[in-house]
């Protein structure tokens, strides 16, 4: 097989089965590969032994540990050795949202404020403002499964490249409270296929995965389809 026409192999694990269920209808959408391991990130002592496991099986390109800070904040000890992990392995990346995964969602409005939210239904809650975005929202496979007859990630997909500018945005915003580095999920992801496209060389494609940035042919490859 001719080296750009390889596809990459992507793992994330996962605290439970949302981003499972998201990324798993993102794989086959965009007919990229990605194994999920939900509820292996149970808490950040399992995250680490699965991300270790994972890199010394040596079966995938990139690893994705997602956290979720509004269960992750009070156990910082443990998450500086899951970051040491990462800068030791360059296939292994750890994803950080505040409060949730599902703020991703909320990135996908036209017009977003980087309000902070501290927990996903209790205190400074998320979860209103996710139900303005996707209607009577809820967290159960059914619903990921039967959104507007097409499934969560199709029906959010017109607006993903909002998404990725705005997950971009706070990461560059050092004075925000909110995270969420799902961005550079999607970027390699699709990155990977603009590359196999458009990209003239590999040294692009690193260069977009070790800056950290969305790949300059992303906003007109997502018009593409």
């Amino acid at each position: 097989m001719n080296k750009r026409e390889e596809r990459i192999s992507v793992a994330i694990i996962s605290e439970g089965e949302t981003e499972s269920w998201y990324f798993k209808q993102l794989s086959v959408a965009e007919k990229v590969h990605i194994s999920t391991y939900p509820k292996e990130g149970k808490n950040l002592h399992s995250l680490f032994d699965k991300a270790e496991n994972l890199i010394i099986d040596g079966s995938f390109d990139f690893i994705f540990g997602l956290i979720d800070l509004d269960v992750s904040k009070d156990n910082k000890a443990k998450l500086q050795k899951l970051l040491n992990l990462s800068k030791k392995h360059d296939s292994l990346y750890i994803i950080q949202s505040q409060p949730c995964f599902e703020y991703w969602f909320y990135l996908h409005r036209d017009k977003y404020s980087s309000r902070y939210f501290s927990t996903w239904k209790n205190e400074n809650p998320l979860k209103p403002e996710i139900q303005k975005v996707i209607n009577n929202y809820e967290k159960n496979n059914k619903f990921y499964r039967s959104m507007s007859g097409q499934g969560i990630y199709s029906f959010l997909r017109p607006k993903l490249m909002n998404a990725s500018s705005n997950s971009l945005k706070l990461f560059n915003d050092k004075n925000s409270k909110t995270i969420c580095e799902i961005f550079y999920v999607v970027g390699i992801l699709f990155c990977s296929k603009c590359r196999n496209m458009n990209c003239t060389n590999d040294k692009f494609f690193d260069n977009c995965i070790k800056s950290k940035h969305l790949c300059e042919d992303l906003k007109s490859f997502l018009n593409s389809f």
